[in-house]
């Protein structure tokens, strides 16, 4: 694809591509605000084939996304309570995290066949590391940690 060409995704928005990164990038609506969406491909895939790859995870993102959160809950919520309360801070609540996770910044870096390692903002519950959880190729969402 040419550098700063774009395609049209009527119901998504604008697939952009990035020569300097060489990846393609879409800012993508969902119930949990504008997710921003790289597509990382090994292969060099064709306008139609980058359109699928797009469509095809993002006609199930908010359902991604909630067994991310709940991925989050289970593994990091436990952390937090366990190692990095501060020493006069009381442990914090599962609505809590989730209300941090899903009002912050959310990027989801894509590859080919549905692989994602999706990024969330942490709300400083973890001294402003991002979040993150890995989206397999068969759907199952896991292995929530701290990036860095």
């Amino acid at each position: 694809m040419e550098e700063n060409a774009t395609i049209q995704i009527p119901e998504l928005g604008e697939l952009r591509y990035d020569g300097e990164m060489d990846n393609h990038e879409i800012d993508v609506p969902s119930r949990f605000g504008v997710i921003k969406i790289t597509l990382e491909c090994e292969d060099e895939l064709s306008a139609d084939e980058l359109v699928a790859e797009i469509r095809t995870f993002c006609s199930n993102l908010d359902s991604i996304l909630e067994k991310a959160f709940k991925e989050i809950v289970d593994t990091m919520l436990p952390l937090k309570n366990e190692s990095w309360l501060d020493d006069d801070e009381a442990p914090i609540s599962a609505d809590e995290l989730l209300q941090a996770t899903q009002s912050g910044e959310i990027s989801i870096s894509l590859c080919q066949g549905g692989l994602a390692e999706m990024f969330f903002e942490d709300g400083d519950f973890f001294g402003g590391h991002w979040i993150v959880v890995w989206h397999r190729e068969d759907g199952v969402v896991e292995e929530a940690h701290l990036a860095g």
